[in-house]
């Protein structure tokens, strides 16, 4: 009990702390928050991401099994969600498809990264990084394409002209995922990681910095 307690206080008293502070005029009201959202998601978890991966994959590789497991209980949760939803609760197609996406989508960078890093360190980023990379990879399309099939089936929308096939949901999560921040980070970490160079020690210190203002700044 005192191990899990020396990980997760930390964490969720900074959550407390942020949440204290956002409440407060001190952050400057949603603006601030909204910039020190942006500078964790687009400067300081890239930063740790790119500072990871640049040194390569541990040599013996990616542990697979975590990500199939994680993937295998989301999407049985998404189901069980989804089953809730129209049974239980008598929702609309539309409405429990969305029920099943919301309750199976977590927040995997902004709370994820930062607790498994407390957790586990530089070793828990690589499985980490791996669902954080499939999640909008197969639960958004899957979700999404639920959602389409079942809004033209309830005819929801009232025009056929207003539903999204399959190509486009897929050519949309890609270019989504092209110019996603935490997926630059990791991209460019692996490229440059597998040349075999070295960061110059001055670069690697500079993004070192940057990288560990994420946890505290994500939570």
């Amino acid at each position: 009990m005192g191990a899990v307690l020396d990980i997760v206080f930390p964490v969720f008293a900074l959550i407390a702390i942020g949440y204290a502070l956002g409440r407060s005029p001190l952050l400057g009201g949603d603006v601030g928050i909204k910039a020190l959202t942006n500078f964790v998601f687009y400067a300081a978890i890239p930063a740790l991401l790119f500072r990871l991966f640049s040194r390569g994959l541990p040599e013996d590789g990616i542990q697979w099994s975590i990500v199939f497991g994680y993937f295998g209980a989301a999407f049985l949760h998404f189901g069980l969600t989804v089953m809730v939803g129209r049974y239980v609760f008598r929702n609309s197609p539309v409405e429990y498809g969305l029920m099943g996406m919301s309750s199976t989508f977590s927040n995997t960078v902004l709370l994820g990264l930062p607790l498994v890093y407390t957790a586990f360190g530089e070793a828990g980023l690589i499985p980490m990084m791996m669902i954080v990379t499939f999640h909008p990879m197969t639960l958004i399309p899957i979700a999404t394409i639920m959602i389409e099939a079942l809004r033209g089936q309830s005819g929801a929308d009232g025009q056929s002209g207003g539903r999204q096939g399959v190509g486009q949901i897929l050519l949309s999560t890609v270019r989504s995922l092209a110019v996603h921040p935490v997926i630059l980070g990791l991209g460019a970490g692996l490229a440059f990681g597998a040349t075999g160079l070295d960061l110059p020690s001055m670069v690697d210190r500079l993004i070192d910095m940057l990288s560990k203002a994420a946890t505290p700044a994500a939570l």
